[in-house]
């Protein structure tokens, strides 16, 4: 089961180094701080909160087996918040370490973790992409039983790559083949 942790800062826009305002993805393959984590992946969003323009988010890869005590609950355990608000403050550390211009300028906002994904979303085992697959998984399709309704996502075809196809599957059955891959050719 593919999971992470996602850490939310916030910032005010004249906060942010310049090569964090000129771009919105990047790897941190270069910390030297030792980390549990295979990589690091940071996203600048915008318009989070009126107080808080910009909105970075630090996504870590989490083993939900760590969390398997917690799925189920409503993430009150004290241990578990522990252990968010240690992970919230780790991430910040990454970050201020790799943009020392960030430190004392960021505002924890918000940590998700398997639990949150198997909480909130339903993701089997805290799965954070599509429903939990097996042997015995259906691909739902794009048409409902219901007229005139269209699905996408990555339910519908699992996966980030899923949500995008199945988008493309939605859209193909709302117009013909060449109007759609006419306004697919005009966005590039």
């Amino acid at each position: 089961t593919l999971s992470f942790c996602i850490s939310y800062f916030g910032a005010a826009s004249g906060d942010l180094p310049e090569e964090l305002r000129t771009a919105n993805c990047y790897w941190l393959d270069d910390l030297e701080i030792p980390s549990p984590n295979d990589y690091w992946m940071l996203n600048m969003d915008t318009r989070i909160t009126p107080r808080h323009p910009k909105a970075i988010s630090v996504m870590t890869e989490a083993d939900p087996a760590d969390y398997r005590r917690w799925f189920g609950t409503d993430g009150s355990d004290p241990e578990y918040l522990a252990l968010k608000e240690s992970l919230i403050r780790h991430h910040e550390k990454c970050l201020c370490h790799r943009y020392p211009g960030l430190k004392g300028k960021l505002e924890p906002l918000l940590l998700s973790t398997p639990v949150s994904y198997e909480r909130f979303n339903g993701g089997e085992a805290g799965a954070i992409y599509g429903l939990g697959l097996s042997v015995k998984y259906r691909n739902l399709g794009s048409k409902a039983s219901l007229g005139g309704l269209y699905l996408a996502g990555q339910s519908i075809v699992p996966g980030v790559l899923g949500a995008v196809i199945s988008s493309l599957l939605a859209c193909y059955n709302l117009l013909d083949a060449d109007t759609l891959w006419g306004e697919i050719k005009r966005c590039r």
